[in-house]
């Protein structure tokens, strides 16, 4: 009997698997702190509204930088921007570790999500770009779950940290996101593709003309509302 396609597994490419790799690292990476930084905060003496404004200038550096991100993909390249990405926020990471009051570390985490932004639109890039259609939401599928397990785990490790030290997660957030930039950049060396090779080739679709599509705004509405909540509960964690 011929295989359908549901038998076929197989297909994802190689990418898939390396690109799971790198967000588990990053999610785990990004648990770690969950629990420190409303704590880290706190401990400068922050009011709730300061707390929250960490989280929030993450997510508004994050948002601003997309279109700059998605420019520097095409000039560059993926594996590249998301390499630089990965040790930029593990830069900014280590400076929110050693910061000595809460604007300190309210800026450093701002820069961090330049880093962020570049890792999570690389990461998208290079799974529309290397699997077929046919595959795509199973990939992006795969990828998520692991990039939840990391979420999920990242927590308890790091509940276990702040006992030890408030900034010691920062640290090995650090440490996490070096290694997922080694394993991008070593990993995705031989499968690097810069857009501007297939710019004749595909069909541009402008930001303008996307905002009219209704699934589009569908899907954006349901990833805002879903942050907002998320977000929301991770900025009153101290509470």
């Amino acid at each position: 009997m011929p295989k359908t396609k549901l038998n076929q597994p197989r297909n994802f490419p190689i990418e898939v698997y390396i690109l799971c790799a790198v967000g588990f690292f990053v999610a785990l990476g990004y648990g770690l702190i969950i629990p420190a930084l409303p704590l880290f905060a706190e401990h400068f003496h922050a009011n709730n509204t300061q707390v929250g404004s960490i989280v929030a200038s993450f997510g508004a550096a994050r948002f601003l930088a997309g279109l700059l991100s998605g420019k520097l993909l095409d000039k560059f390249g993926i594996r590249k921007v998301l390499t630089f990405g990965l040790l930029y926020l593990a830069l900014s990471m280590v400076l929110c570790g050693f910061a000595a009051n809460f604007w300190e570390l309210l800026l450093f985490r701002t820069f961090g999500g330049l880093g962020s932004s570049m890792f999570s639109v690389s990461v998208a890039a290079e799974i529309m770009r290397s699997v077929k259609s046919d595959y795509l939401g199973r990939a992006q599928s795969i990828y998520n779950g692991t990039f939840i397990v990391g979420t999920m785990s990242g927590p308890l490790f790091g509940g276990l940290l702040v006992s030890i030290s408030l900034r010691a997660p920062f640290f090995i957030y650090a440490a996490t996101s070096i290694a997922a930039a080694a394993v991008s950049y070593f990993r995705l060396a031989h499968r690097e593709h810069l857009f501007v090779e297939k710019k004749n080739q595909t069909k541009v679709l402008t930001l303008k003309k996307a905002l009219v599509i209704y699934p589009y705004i569908a899907a954006l509405t349901f990833t805002f509302l879903t942050n907002f909540v998320v977000f929301g509960q991770i900025g009153r964690a101290h509470v």
